[in-house]
C-alpha cells in the first residue's frame, strides 16, 4: 500500500476527540486516513445517514410528510435490506420515522429553521442542516468545520437551540448524562455563537435502533458562558499540542505518543468495549508497515457520519 501522510487543513470535533483519546490513533486515522474494513460499521453509518435524511420531513411545517420522509430514507438506504440485518432495515426505519412524526408534532416545543442550504460535500439540498467553518482563534490558524443537524426556534419565545439526532443500539439509563459535558455539543453551540447566532442550548434526540423495538429519548442541554469558555480552552490547548506533533513528528507514527490505557475502555473506565482497530499496527513497532495490508484508505466521507452513532 502506498501510504500518503498529510496534515489536514482544518479541525473537526470527531478528529480532535480521537486525538485526545490517543495521539497515535489520530495519526493512523487522520494523518493516514486508515480504517479497518468493517461491513457492520459501514452499514450502521449508512442506516444513520438514512434516518437523518428522513427526519426533517417529520417536523411540523410545510415539508411535514411521512411519504417524503420514507422517500428520503430509501434514497440513502438503497439496497441496505439485502444485508438482512435484524436491526437496520426498512421496517425499523419506518417505525423510527413514525415515532419521530409523533414526537415532532404540534406539541414539540421547537419549530425547525429551514435553511435550504447547498451542501458543499455532496451537492444535496437539505432542509435543516447547517455547515460552517468557524474561527476559534486557534494557534494553528485552522478553522473548525461543523455539520449540524438543525436549529430550532422555541415556539413561544423564539430562542434558538441546536438540534442533534443520535442513532444508537442502546438507550441506557444514564444516556442523558453523557451530554452534560460533551465536546461535540459544546463545540457546535460555541461555533454557532461565534458565527453570530444566539444559541441558548441544544436538544439531543437519542434514537434507538433495535430489532422489534424503537424509542426516542429527548435530552435538553443548556449552554452558558462558563461552558463556552471551557470549550474554547479545550480547543486551544489541544490544537497547540496537535500543531507541535504535526510539525515535529511528521510521518513517523512512533513519534506520535500511544495512550496504552486507551486501547480498550476497560483500563480507563472499567467497562467492556471495543479494542482500538489500530492495535496491531502499534504492537508491530518498527515493523508496522508490514501490516498495512490489514487496512484500507477510507473514502472522503462526511465527518458527520463518524458522529452519528
Amino acid at each position: 500500500m502506498d501510504l500518503e501522510v498529510k496534515n489536514v487543513d482544518h479541525r473537526s470535533v470527531s478528529s480532535m476527540m480521537n486525538f485526545c483519546r490517543c495521539k497515535r490513533k489520530y495519526f493512523w486515522a487522520k494523518q493516514c486516513g486508515l480504517e479497518a474494513p468493517s461491513p457492520q460499521r459501514d452499514l450502521a453509518m449508512r442506516f444513520g445517514s438514512a434516518i437523518h435524511a428522513g427526519v426533517p420531513f417529520t417536523h411540523t411545517g410545510s415539508h411535514r410528510n411521512f411519504d417524503s420522509a420514507m422517500s428520503a430514507f430509501a434514497a440513502e438506504w438503497g439496497d441496505g435490506d439485502e444485508f438482512q440485518d435484524k436491526k437496520r432495515n426498512t421496517r425499523t426505519g419506518r417505525n423510527v420515522l413514525l415515532d419521530l412524526m409523533q414526537l415532532h408534532g404540534d406539541s414539540f416545543p421547537l419549530q425547525m429553521v429551514e435553511m435550504e442550504v447547498q451542501s458543499e460535500s455532496d451537492g444535496k439540498k437539505t432542509l435543516h442542516e447547517v455547515t460552517a467553518k468557524v474561527d476559534f482563534g486557534l494557534a494553528s490558524g485552522k478553522h473548525v468545520e461543523m455539520r449540524v443537524d438543525g436549529i430550532g426556534a422555541d415556539k413561544t419565545t423564539g430562542a434558538l437551540s441546536l438540534v442533534e439526532y443520535k442513532t444508537t443500539s442502546q438507550l441506557w439509563q444514564t444516556f442523558g448524562s453523557i451530554w452534560t459535558l460533551n465536546p461535540q455539543i459544546e463545540t457546535y453551540c460555541t461555533g454557532l455563537i461565534l458565527a453570530g447566532m444566539a444559541i441558548t442550548g441544544s436538544i439531543v434526540e437519542g434514537i434507538l435502533v433495535a430489532a422489534g423495538k424503537t424509542e426516542v429519548s429527548v435530552v435538553p442541554v443548556s449552554m452558558n458562558e462558563d461552558t463556552m469558555n471551557g470549550c474554547l480552552e479545550w480547543w486551544c490547548r489541544n490544537d497547540r499540542e496537535l500543531s507541535q506533533l504535526e510539525a515535529e513528528a511528521e510521518a513517523n507514527p512512533l513519534r506520535w505518543p500511544m495512550a496504552r490505557e486507551a486501547c480498550t475502555p476497560y483500563p480507563c473506565f472499567g467497562l467492556q468495549g471495543y479494542v482500538c482497530e489500530f492495535q496491531p499496527l502499534c504492537m508491530a513497532g518498527e515493523k508496522w508497515q508490514g501490516l498495512l495490508g490489514m487496512f484500507q484508505v477510507k473514502e472522503q466521507k462526511k465527518e458527520k457520519e463518524a458522529e452519528s452513532e
